[in-house]
């Protein structure tokens, strides 16, 4: 598990966090757990440290992306550059001492800081980039303890699109040894005043824009946000986040350990494009990422709302005739006055019919297609009372698909 202070436990027992609740849960599935959190630790922390993730030789990382990352990255391009020369890194991880005088040689170290200047590392290029950009956002303005790390409205964007350059770093690298990567967002300070717009606003803001990342570079993603925000309100802050510190109690460690630990047999994951439409070009670049990653085995299915008028559905399907799909999920059928429509256009186009939704609740409004279902409610809503109600269980393959 790799993330900042929420991760390592700050305020609690190492046996409180939530990667040790998660250890004892699993026990005797195989996985080990090792909590990587540190405190202070953004983007900018996880990629110049890959080295040593890597060293750990790890199946899987969990990253947690936290409220004050943004801010703590800006604050360390700042001083990366100042920061001294580790003239031998091997020790690390040897737990050996210095073996040569070429190591123990002050000069040395004088010569690798100089050479540093010149020739800069990919990810010092990136640091060193953002950095002339990157200025102290001095419009923030708020007397509420713990504040300090908001991005101002006017700058997420921005500073986002430079957090995001190092999270992208640290995918690749990790994907280059075939090591899985899962997402995950926590915010605490800024739900434990849910009052505070400015507070609500950027919790969600900072959200959609790390659901989003996921999203196209097709990570396995889970907010606990939403876990965070229901057991602040289920409980006493206090209950909840240290008193005066707003870290997260044992209690909030061990609900967290919960949340992960019901994640563990899950075999469908979901990806949503995240509320952007048709006609987007970000759409058209995300779903081609997705489709042309080597890492997951995806299946395309174009959304399909039954309330439609056939003329937005055919655009939908031209729309997304660049990408192969596997089939198309019929939803909003308890809205819907009918299906034959949304049918006709399915059929026409030789697309099967993967799922149906019958409410706006995931995944529990979502099935399997009921053929006799669907095919009889088109012939009650054209014959009326006197429709013929038949059993389509041997329709042909083609025209729908069971996707078990």
């Amino acid at each position: 598990m790799v993330g900042d202070s929420i991760v390592e436990g700050h305020g609690v027992q190492t046996s409180d966090t939530f990667s040790s609740h998660l250890q004892k849960e699993l026990e005797g599935s195989g996985w080990q757990i090792i909590n990587l959190g540190v405190q202070g630790a953004s983007p900018i922390y996880f990629a110049a440290n890959l080295e040593r993730y890597i060293y750990l030789n790890p199946e899987a990382v969990l990253l947690l992306i936290n409220e004050n990352d943004l801010h703590e990255d800006e604050v360390r391009e700042k001083s990366y550059f100042y920061l001294p020369v580790l003239e031998n890194r091997k020790t690390l991880y040897s737990g050996n001492s210095l073996h040569s005088l070429a190591d123990k040689s002050r000069l040395l170290g004088f010569l690798k800081e100089n050479i540093r200047a010149f020739f800069k590392t990919p990810l010092e290029q990136i640091i060193s980039a953002n950095a002339k950009i990157s200025k102290k956002h001095v419009d923030q303005k708020s007397s509420h303890k713990g504040s300090s790390f908001l991005i101002p409205p006017s700058r997420i964007d921005q500073r986002w699109d430079m957090s995001r350059k190092y999270l992208s770093y640290f995918l690749d690298r990790l994907r280059e040894k075939d090591i899985k990567v899962m997402v995950s967002t926590l915010c605490s300070v800024t739900l434990a005043s849910p009052n505070v717009r400015a507070y609500t606003e950027y919790c969600s803001n900072l959200e959609t824009r790390v659901e989003e990342w996921a999203s196209y570079n097709a990570l396995p993603y889970l907010s606990m946000v939403p876990t965070m925000r229901r057991t602040l309100h289920r409980n006493r802050r206090n209950d909840v986040l240290i008193f005066n510190d707003l870290h997260p109690t044992p209690l909030t460690h061990q609900i967290l350990a919960d949340v992960l630990y019901q994640l563990r047999n899950k075999r469908l994951v979901l990806i949503d494009t995240a509320g952007m439409g048709q006609r987007d070009v970000r759409l058209s670049e995300q779903l081609a990422t997705l489709v042309n990653t080597s890492h997951v085995n995806i299946r395309s299915y174009l959304v399909l709302p039954a309330t439609a008028q056939r003329k937005v559905l055919q655009e939908a399907i031209e729309q997304f005739r660049k990408i192969p799909i596997a089939g198309c999920i019929m939803t909003k059928m308890d809205e819907a006055l009918g299906t034959s429509e949304v049918l006709s256009v399915a059929i026409g186009h030789s697309l099967p019919i993967g799922y149906v939704t019958y409410g706006q609740r995931v995944p529990e409004d979502i099935g399997i297609v009921d053929i006799n279902m669907l095919v009889n409610g088109v012939i009650e809503q054209l014959g009326g009372d006197d429709a013929d109600i038949r059993d389509f269980t041997s329709a042909p393959a083609q025209f729908v698909s069971f996707n078990r």
